[in-house]
């Protein structure tokens, strides 16, 4: 028998269009670490990395130091983020992508990918924008 929180947790998925993705807590793909040594670090650790690697590529391409606020405050929950509020984070993200697409081969760039893998799950929510 599903308890009532159940219910309620998945009224509030359909109700924001959240799709469930499998265990929450699975680790993001590294790019740059083992997965022995993505497991060592802190969520906050891989924030500060991709500001670091943001502010060392908009030496290369100043349009990117507009994308600073993504990594910079408090992790965000996608799967409790509104519908629009992930809307608004894909776009940005997408942007993000694309402009720090000719870029991939530097170590700043793949900082940055790397905060967008495990503070936002890319490989999850924006498997497009990674392909494109």
């Amino acid at each position: 028998m599903t308890s009532l929180l159940a219910k309620q947790v998945a009224a509030f998925r359909q109700e924001h269009g959240i799709e469930t993705l499998g265990p929450k807590r699975a680790l993001a793909p590294s790019v740059l670490y083992s997965l022995q040594e993505a497991r060592q670090i802190a969520s906050e650790s891989f924030a500060a990395l991709a500001l670091q690697g943001l502010r060392e590529a908009s030496n290369s391409d100043p349009e990117l130091a507009a994308f600073a606020p993504l990594f910079e405050g408090p992790s965000r929950d996608r799967e409790l983020l509104t519908q629009e509020e992930n809307g608004v984070l894909n776009q940005q993200i997408h942007k993000l992508l694309i402009l720090l697409s000719p870029h991939l081969q530097a170590r700043a760039s793949q900082e940055c990918l790397e905060g967008l893998l495990h503070r936002y799950h890319i490989h999850r929510w924006n498997v497009d924008d990674i392909m494109a």
